[in-house]
C-alpha cells in the first residue's frame, strides 16, 4: 500500500496492563489493525476494513502549507524549572544476580522470545560512578516507582564511547523537560539515568536472526534487542513500572518503532544528539527531528495513534519538512488523551530533573 514511510505502519501502542491498541507486523496474540500515514501529496488509501482506524488526511505538500506552525521555543502551556544534569557520570551495572536473565521468563504469553534469548549469560557491564543524590538536588525516591529507562545498547562489534553515554543522558533530561512543557508534569527518569548494556552479539546478528516474534524480517532487530534489553533489566513486555528508550550504536535504517512498552531507536538517532542535527533513521531517506523522533515513538506508548493536526508530533510534525525542522508539539486534544488515559495513571508524577530507583 502506498503511503508515508512504511515503518510508521508497524508502530503499536502498548499499555501497562499488556493491551495493545494497533499494530501490523507484531502478531503474537491477536489480530491487529494497521494504518499508514500517506506521503505528502499522495492520496489517502482506502482502508480495507471498517474495524481499522479512520483514514488520516494527507500531509501538506510543503512546509509553508502547514497551518498553525509551531515554534522552537518551549511551549507556553506550562512553565516550570529546567531540570537535568547532563554531563554527570551515573550509569548502571546490571548483572545476572541483579535480576538480569530471570526477567526473560516473565515475557507476556504469546509475545515470544528471540532466538538465543535463553542463552544469555550475565547482564551488562556498567561504566561510571553511581550518584546517590537526585539530579538538581531532587530526591531519588518516587511515589509510584514508575520510571523511564534510557538504554545505551553497545553491540559486541561496537565500541563503548563515554561521550555517547553522556549524549544519551543529555537527551534523557531534554526528553523529560519536553514532556513537562507539554503536559504540565512528567516522568521520573531511572536512577541511574543511563543503563549501559553490553550486547551479546554483533550488530548484524540482531538484524538477520529470526526473533520469534515477527514474521517480517525487517523487525527482527527490534524484537531481538527488546528481548535482550528486557532480560538484562529484569523487566517484561508492557511492564507496569518500566518504560524504555533504547539507543543502539549501529545504524540500520528503517528498523525503528514503539512497541512492547519501549521506544526503539537507531544508531542515527544517537549520533544526531552530538551533532545537534537531524536524524535519518528511515530507509526512504526522510529526515526527522532528533528529539522529535523518540517523542513520537513514546507518544504511541502513551496511547496515541497517528492522530491530530498535520503539525502534531503524532502526525507529520516531527519531520524536517514540517515547519522548517522545528520541534513539534502535541495538540490540546492529544494532551488531554494522554492525561485522561487510565494506563498512564501513576506515570506523570515528576518534575524536570527528578529521577528515582525503580520498583522491581
Amino acid at each position: 500500500m502506498a503511503g508515508f514511510p512504511w515503518w510508521l505502519s508497524v508502530v503499536s501502542c502498548g499499555s501497562g496492563d499488556g493491551e495493545e491498541r494497533t499494530s501490523e507486523a507484531v502478531v503474537p496474540t491477536s489480530a491487529r489493525t494497521t494504518i499508514e500515514l500517506p506521503k505528502a501529496g499522495v492520496e489517502t488509501p482506502t482502508l480495507p476494513s471498517a474495524t481499522e482506524p479512520l483514514p488520516l488526511p494527507p500531509a501538506p505538500s510543503s512546509p509553508e502549507a502547514v497551518s498553525g506552525a509551531q515554534t522552537a521555543e518551549p511551549s507556553p502551556r506550562f512553565q516550570g524549572p529546567t531540570g537535568g544534569a547532563p554531563g554527570s557520570t551515573e550509569t548502571s551495572e546490571l548483572t545476572a544476580e541483579d535480576g538480569g536473565v530471570a526477567g526473560a521468563a516473565d515475557l507476556d504469553a504469546g509475545a515470544g522470545s528471540a532466538t538465543g534469548a535463553d542463552e544469555l549469560e550475565g547482564g551488562a557491564a556498567g561504566r561510571g560512578a553511581d550518584d546517590d543524590a537526585g539530579s538538581a538536588g531532587q530526591p531519588n525516591a518516587c511515589k509510584a516507582g514508575k520510571v523511564v529507562h534510557f538504554v545505551y545498547f553497545v553491540e559486541a562489534d561496537q565500541r563503548y564511547d563515554a561521550s555517547q553515554r553522556d549524549d544519551i543522558e543529555k537527551q534523557a533530561y531534554a526528553f523529560q523537560q519536553y514532556w513537562y512543557e507539554q503536559l504540565g508534569k512528567t516522568f521520573y527518569l531511572s536512577d541511574p539515568v543511563v543503563d549501559v548494556i553490553d550486547a551479546e552479539h554483533d550488530s548484524v546478528w540482531y538484524v538477520e536472526t529470526p526473533d520469534g516474534i515477527h514474521q517480517d524480517s525487517r523487525w527482527y532487530r527490534l524484537g531481538n534487542i527488546k528481548t535482550e534489553v528486557y532480560a538484562k533489566l529484569g523487566i517484561r513486555d508492557f511492564d507496569p513500572n518500566h518504560r524504555v528508550v533504547n539507543y543502539p550504536i549501529a545504524r540500520f535504517d528503517g528498523r525503528v518503532g514503539g512497541n512492547f512498552g519501549g521506544a526503539w531507536m537507531d544508531g542515527d538517532d544517537l549520533t544526531c544528539i552530538a551533532d545537534d542535527g537531524p536524524t535519518y533513521p528511515y530507509d526512504d531517506g526522510t529526515g526527522a527531528h532528533c528529539l522529535g523522533h523518540p517523542v513520537h515513538e513514546f507518544g504511541h506508548l502513551l496511547g496515541l495513534e497517528h492522530e491530530g493536526p498535520d503539525q502534531d508530533c503524532m502526525m507529520y510534525g516531527f519531520y524536517l519538512y514540517v515547519d522548517d525542522g522545528k520541534m513539534c508539539e502535541f495538540s490540546d486534544a492529544n494532551v488531554q488523551k494522554i492525561l485522561g488515559d487510565r494506563d498512564n495513571e501513576g506515570w506523570l508524577e515528576a518534575m524536570p530533573g527528578q529521577k528515582c530507583s525503580p520498583l522491581p
